[in-house]
């Protein structure tokens, strides 16, 4: 129920949602670009915290990810920091609009 009214809050202030599982905690982040007053969600039941990023990679900024990304690959490989690691592919991409307008 909780969930769902977030959801609805952010949606209604015309902006987009995604939700983010890390093995840390779970995240919902509102993507847009309108004035909106992050006191609104952040005394809602349920709310942790809520932090405003404003740079341009959202889904990789520092500002509301604290812990370092640790990948875990299955059958005892995690990649994380301290480890070597070579990936190729498209680690930048954050939305399918991005992938067409750079394809």
């Amino acid at each position: 129920m909780e969930k769902e009214k977030l959801l609805q809050t952010i949606e209604s202030s015309g902006y987009l949602t995604n939700e983010v599982k890390t093995q840390y905690n779970h995240y919902i982040i509102g993507i847009g670009d309108k004035e909106f007053d992050i006191r609104t969600i952040g005394n809602m039941a349920g709310i942790k915290d809520v932090h405003r990023v404003t740079d341009n990679y959202k889904f990789v900024s520092r500002k509301w990810k604290v812990q370092n990304t640790a990948i875990d690959l299955g059958d005892g490989v995690e990649i994380s920091r301290g480890s070597l690691a070579i990936m190729a592919g498209p680690c930048a991409i954050e939305n399918r609009p991005q992938v067409e307008k750079n394809g």
